[in-house]
């Protein structure tokens, strides 16, 4: 079960599905030292929440470099991606979580994880190219 939930893990994580960032690090190490699916649903959650403090401290670097009138657009432009994430994990639980078995909540969690990730990693690559 544990080998299933790494392996789902890695099969959402298509952007840098070889550049292991320190956050998914710290999550395959948690999901390898349990064999709770409960316990692998909290490294998930704890990596996603980790994601989400990255996108919170590039946005805040953004507005630190954009000029005022790019920045408001930049805002906006994050709003909708907020409501965009809202929607797909509101569609996510709907769909995956009805499905019995406990593993299901688990790879519910990964892909909302996944998304929150690859916002981060957008964020930050924007944030690179503002700064070069």
């Amino acid at each position: 079960m544990k080998y299933l939930i790494v392996l789902l893990l890695f099969l959402t994580y298509p952007i840098y599905a070889f550049s292991i960032e320190n956050i998914d690090k710290k999550e395959l190490e948690c999901i390898n030292n349990t064999s709770s699916t409960y316990e692998m649903l909290k490294c998930t959650d704890n990596a996603e929440k980790a994601w989400f403090k990255e996108i919170n401290k590039y946005r805040k670097e953004i507005k630190k470099i954009l000029p005022v009138n790019d920045y408001n657009l930049f805002i906006e432009s994050e709003k909708q991606w907020d409501n965009y994430r809202q929607s797909h994990f509101k569609f996510i639980s709907n769909s995956i979580d009805k499905k019995e078995g406990t593993m299901y909540r688990n790879v519910a969690k990964g892909i909302q994880n996944t998304l929150v990730k690859q916002h981060a990693l957008f964020l930050k690559e924007y944030y690179q190219i503002l700064i070069d």
